[in-house]
């Protein structure tokens, strides 16, 4: 007994007719019956109003999976004809070779089933025919949404925060192919939130900021068009918005289905259609905040600047970045809680600010007297040839990077076996597999052993390379951070009191709280205050810190 699975898809929820998902079905069925095919009910997978210009479908994924399971679930896959499957070539024939592989044989219901070479062409041609015919489609459906975009109707899409969609006669009194009145979707005021769009603009011409009118807005505990807290994104989106001065703009922006990406388009490709639907804002209005804008529009060359503690502080409050958005008169960069910066007290009460000199000085300071010290890396130095012996340090960290890459390929591997073979997942595979081959072939240049390779002398020679490194005012930004982020975990700032600092100890891998005493945020350390042991979050799992830190300073130098 051969058993079947079938898959159904339909790419419109008003798709009815011939390539319903009742009619493909029914089709299948009588395929099946006709053919000796047992059709199995549990293994009949269909999607709904999905694009098959990719293979993003929940049930085709699932579909795939349960092919690969042992025992095998079925023998062969039904569909009504290839385009249900895809409408890519290049995916589908992606798609027959792994069933193929997997022992299913793909079967179209309505389309000749021919074996051989005569049959590969076949199957080619009617596969670039469903290619074919899926951009000509989009590009016609393009045309018809622009010209209902040009008479100012919605071309899809939700309706803009403050508006809701409705729906209206043609007023020329056209009918679709069933005699029905053809309906054209509009914009229509929501009092309440057109109340707060106006509020905004009314805000930001009077002298208001983003910033200020997101803290105001989340002090009062409204919500923001997503049901969230406001943001100044979503105050920026809501500005640059023509649709509150009434006019209807279609075609601002490319989508890449495949890619999943978004770009902007040029003007001249928009569609404008002027007083197409109930303003919230007077044009005047809207034309002073246009204005504005375009004054605070920042210059194309400015360059932002990279700041040494960037991705290091955090906010003990609510866990988010401390950044640099505040600069004191005598130019010092301060860095602060970039949710309070951003959404004000309602969202998070840290609104301390660290100075960037201060800060950074003190960090420097400790790191090269707890952790780039020859004393402490001596200490660890002895530690680690008592519990390693003469291995090659070297040696025993590429294998560590190489279980952790084969670790990740073996995930990678699993994920496309329960997923399919998703062009993210592909692209990593090879770049793991090239890290991989990379790292084995250093582990052929290595010997066995050769402590010689880490004597104190070595050690102090890298690590003093690091310290200089931190202490060149003239060194590369870049490189220091990535000395610090090797070195420390985080460093959390609460609203006031102690700050904390966790690292990682060359002694023990031990990551350390720090107190702040003091005007400082970071200062030594006693035995009796040592706490958080073990790996944080096990986040940087190294066999050894010493000899991570001497792999660091090697990885530099040779950079």
């Amino acid at each position: 007994m051969t058993v079947a699975a079938a898959y159904l898809r339909f790419s419109s929820d008003n798709q009815v007719g011939g390539e319903s998902i009742e009619y493909q079905l029914e089709e299948v069925s009588k395929y099946a019956d006709a053919n000796g095919l047992t059709l199995d009910e549990s293994h009949i997978y269909v999607d709904e109003a999905k694009t098959g210009q990719n293979t993003h479908r929940d049930s085709f994924q699932r579909c795939l999976a349960n092919a690969k399971n042992k025992p095998r679930p079925f023998d062969t896959l039904l569909i009504y004809n290839y385009s249900r499957l895809c409408r890519n070539q290049d995916e589908f024939a992606l798609i027959q070779a792994q069933l193929r592989k997997l022992g299913v044989e793909l079967i179209s219901v309505t389309q000749p089933n021919v074996g051989g070479l005569e049959g590969k062409l076949l199957t080619s041609i009617l596969t670039w025919v469903d290619e074919f015919y899926s951009v000509q489609t989009g590009a016609y459906a393009h045309a018809g949404q622009k010209q209902v975009a040009q008479r100012g109707y919605s071309a899809g899409g939700k309706a803009p925060y403050g508006y809701r969609l409705v729906y209206e006669d043609d007023p020329s009194g056209k009918l679709d192919h069933k005699g029905n009145p053809v309906r054209h979707g509009t914009y229509e005021i929501v009092e309440d939130a057109a109340a707060v769009v106006l509020r905004i603009f009314e805000m930001y011409a009077q002298g208001g900021t983003m910033k200020g009118i997101a803290v105001a807005f989340n002090a009062e505990r409204l919500l923001s068009p997503r049901g969230s807290t406001w943001s100044i994104g979503a105050v920026r989106t809501i500005l640059n918005n023509q649709a509150y001065a009434g006019d209807y703009v279609w075609n601002q922006t490319r989508r890449n289905k495949a890619a999943h990406t978004v770009e902007k388009k040029s003007r001249d490709e928009w569609v404008v259609v002027r007083d197409s639907h109930p303003a919230i804002v007077s044009r005047d209005l809207f034309d002073v905040v246009k204005k504005r804008l375009e004054k605070r529009t920042p210059n194309s060359s400015y360059v932002r600047r990279k700041y040494l503690l960037s991705g290091l502080l955090q906010c003990a409050s609510c866990g988010g970045n401390f950044v640099v958005n505040v600069r004191g008169k005598n130019g010092d960069a301060y860095y602060c809680c970039t949710r309070h910066s951003n959404h004000g007290n309602g969202v998070c009460d840290n609104g301390r600010h660290v100075s960037g000199t201060r800060a950074e000085n003190q960090i420097m300071k400790f790191v090269d007297n707890q952790i780039l010290n020859p004393e402490v890396i001596e200490r660890g130095l002895q530690r680690y040839l008592k519990q390693h012996g003469n291995g090659n340090p070297h040696l025993a960290a590429l294998h560590n990077a190489q279980q952790k890459c084969q670790i990740e390929m073996q995930n990678l591997v699993e994920t496309i076996r329960q997923a399919g073979p998703m062009p993210e997942f592909l692209t990593a595979i090879k770049s793991t597999q090239g890290e991989i081959d990379r790292i084995e072939a250093q582990i052929k240049e290595e010997p066995e052993d050769g402590m010689e390779m880490l004597t104190l002398a070595d050690a102090v020679e890298e690590i003093e390379y690091l310290r200089s490194s931190l202490q060149n005012p003239d060194q590369d930004i870049e490189l220091k951070r990535n000395i610090l982020a090797h070195l420390i975990h985080r460093i959390k700032i609460p609203p006031r009191g102690h700050g904390e600092l966790q690292y990682y100890d060359p002694q023990q891998h031990l990551p350390l709280a720090l107190a702040k005493k003091g005007d400082g945020l970071v200062n030594s350390i006693s035995p009796g205050r040592l706490g958080m042991s073990g790996d944080p979050e096990g986040s940087r799992a190294i066999p050894n810190c010493l000899t991570a830190l001497f792999l660091l300073g090697t990885a530099h130098r040779k950079g």
